[in-house]
């Protein structure tokens, strides 16, 4: 089954997380935090990220993101100028 890690997540987006994980039979697993350092070994075992990033992601991140094996990376929220998308291809 898919994995898909949100990150920042809110209390008001949780029913709405699961009932799109329920609809398309995916794996959820939630965080309140951003994507940072500290933070980067929890999607270890995931297929894939959805984000709602205001912090610069950087390059050992990214690096570190390739090496997990995450296919997608998806932002929730408007604007991707926190992303480097050459490191992110």
């Amino acid at each position: 089954m898919t994995k898909i890690k949100l990150m920042s997540v809110r209390e008001e987006d949780l029913p709405y997380i699961e009932a799109w994980a329920q609809q398309h039979q995916v794996e959820d697993d939630f965080s309140r935090e951003q994507l940072t350092e500290n933070y980067v070994e929890s999607v270890k075992d995931c297929d894939g990220l959805s984000l709602s990033q205001t912090l610069p992601i950087s390059e050992e991140i990214y690096k570190k993101l390739e090496s997990y094996g995450i296919k997608q990376i998806a932002q929730r929220s408007a604007g991707f100028d926190d992303f480097d998308l050459d490191l992110a291809t």
